[in-house]
Formats: structure tokens, sequence, C-alpha cells
């Protein structure tokens, strides 16, 4: 059974115990690339993946049948679902809880395509909506508090399908990224009494050594402090802590930014690992938190992540980043190889 478990000293938080073999070489999964009259999400293949919760489809179509744009169905990996959350089992100084939380899987289009920058604009614009959509579906459980939306792509990462494809998970707590996150925000907020992500892109167009990217609503640039070579960040010039409340007439300008940003790093990196991650306000707080200040203070935002060195060592061991080219070099090669 999925549950969670609590490291007691850093009270990071794991999900765990979703595979269950005793086989060494069915415990870790692996990328499954099916030609497209077996791969699972494809038009057609509908009976090979649960039943979907939600899709964009033509008239008169039927559901868990073809004739779709957009699928979400759960995820069948990690087989979150909504529970009363119940401590049980260690004890002492180890916390164990049954899992609860929506992992739902949305795939992108009904075409045996692997790259999210392939699709045409107005496709990547539904797939925003859908993100939206299901935001706002799951902010209704009561249970649920932190959300991740996410994509991995490239050989050898965190990938079983190959057909283009993204996640939403919803958790009963704030993830660990975003948390330290809000704290940032908040001290930059109490010190400055201004959001440091809408200072960010002040700052950045201002010195304009490293943006890659720039329309009305959005813009990308490759991060001062980046973790990996190539790195980027996308982010609203309005400011909004909520994926869910952004404006949908900026979704096509949003796609145009990912599709440059995106593209020019594939170009660099090839098949490489990349990992698409949005960051936004949490769905909600304990009611015992004070967290009024969270909408003044949070900006969310889209991290580009490619892994062309892998995490060694040093990174995992202390928790800092060896990334050789200056983010000032990375952006001025990325900037002239997106697509528009």
């Amino acid at each position: 059974m999925t549950e969670f478990r609590r490291d007691p000293l850093t009270h990071r938080w794991v999900i765990t115990g979703f595979i269950d073999s005793d086989r060494p070489e069915e415990l870790i999964p692996t990328l499954k690339r099916n030609p497209p009259e077996h791969c699972h999400f494809c038009e057609g293949n509908e009976h090979f993946t649960p039943k979907e919760t939600y899709a964009h489809r033509a008239e008169g179509s039927v559901p868990n049948r073809p004739g779709w744009d957009i699928r979400v169905v759960p995820n069948r990996t990690t087989d979150l679902r909504i529970r009363e959350l119940q401590k049980r089992g260690q004890g002492g100084i180890y916390d164990l809880q049954n899992a609860s939380g929506i992992h739902e899987t949305i795939v992108e289009t009904p075409k045996h395509t692997n790259r999210f920058s392939q699709l045409p604009l107005a496709q990547m614009v539904k797939v925003l909506k859908t993100y939206q959509d299901r935001y706002e579906e799951h902010k209704k459980n009561h249970l649920l508090k932190g959300v991740l939306i996410f994509r991995n792509q490239g050989r050898g990462g965190a990938l079983v399908f190959e057909h283009t494809h993204s996640h939403m998970i919803s958790l009963p707590f704030i993830p660990k990224t975003v948390e330290n996150e809000l704290k940032g925000a908040k001290r930059f907020y109490d010190l400055k009494t201004r959001c440091i992500f809408c200072d960010m892109v002040s700052e950045e167009k201002k010195i304009n050594q490293r943006i890659l990217y720039e329309n009305d609503d959005y813009i990308s640039w490759c991060p001062f402090a980046a973790r990996f070579p190539f790195e980027a960040w996308i982010i609203g010039k309005s400011h909004q802590s909520e994926y869910s409340k952004t404006d949908p007439a900026t979704f096509e300008n949003l796609a145009r930014a990912i599709r440059f940003t995106l593209s020019s790093i594939e170009k660099v990196v090839g098949d490489t690992p990349i990992s698409f991650v949005i960051h936004s306000a949490p769905l909600r707080f304990d009611v015992t938190e004070d967290y009024s200040y969270v909408p003044n203070v949070y900006h969310w935002h889209i991290e580009i992540l490619p892994h062309a060195l892998p995490a060694g060592g040093f990174e995992w061991g202390g928790d800092f980043f060896l990334s050789p080219p200056t983010p000032e070099r990375c952006a001025k090669v990325l900037k002239t190889m997106g697509d528009n």
C-alpha cells in the first residue's frame, strides 16, 4: 500500500510502497518506448488507462473512447487516493501515514508526440487551461494543501511513457521546495515590502544579460544562481500568486514563452532529461496558520531544469550545485535558438 513517510531530521516527506515486488528488475520503473499502436496514451487505446476524470472532447463523443483532444486520468503508479489521514505503524520518532492525495496524468495530445514544444500553439493553450481547471477541482477537497504540476522528458530521466504528458499531484502537505520559497519570499517582503519575484523581473530587464524571451505578459531567463547548465525560469509580468487565478487570455503568450524557451534548451541538450515544474501558492494552509501574506509575497512561476550533468555526491550530500558555464553564457547561446 502507498504510504507517506517523514524524515525525522529534515521533515522531508517521501511517497513509498507503490511497487510491491520481490523481483529486483521490477522495483524501478523504466521507460516504455511503445509504438503508437501499443502506446497507452494514443487515441484508440483508451482501454489501457484508468477511466478519465476530465477531457476535452468533440461534441457527441463518448467518455473513454476516441474523439478527445486532451485526457486526464488517475495515475496508476503512485495509486494516490483521497483518504482521511491516519498515523499508523512505526511510532517513536518515525511518522508513517496512509497516503492520501490526487495524482493525475494529463495526456496532452491524441497523437504520438514526445515533446510538448512540438504541439501546435492552440493545443499548448488547451493544456495550460486544463492545468487551471484541474487545479480548481483539486482545491475543492479540504484535505489537500500543496500542488505540483510537472513533466519529465528525455532519455534516462524519470519518464515511463514517451507520449507527451504531464502530471498534477495534490497532497495534504506543502512540498518542501515551495515551502522554502514561501519563507524566502516573506523574508524579502518583510524587509522591502515588495515581491521578490517582481523585483527579479525588474532586475533582469535592467541588466539584460540573462533574458531569453519576452512578450507582453511573460518573460524567461536563466536564473542568476542557476543549479544546472541551461536552467530557465518563466514568470508572468503581472503579479499573481496562484496559477489558477491567472487570466486565461494570457495563455497564448505563456505558450509562446514556453515553446521558445523549451525548444532552445532541447536544441542544446538534445534528449538529455528535462524537468518542467510549475510552482504555485498552496491550495490551503492549516487553520492555525496566518497565510494572509501569501498573495502579496509569492509569485507563481515555471522552472525548466535540464539534467545535462547528473547530480552527484557533492550535490546530494551538500545540497550545493555545480554548473560549469555561467547563466550569462548559457543565455547567450539559448536566445538565438528558440522556436517562435
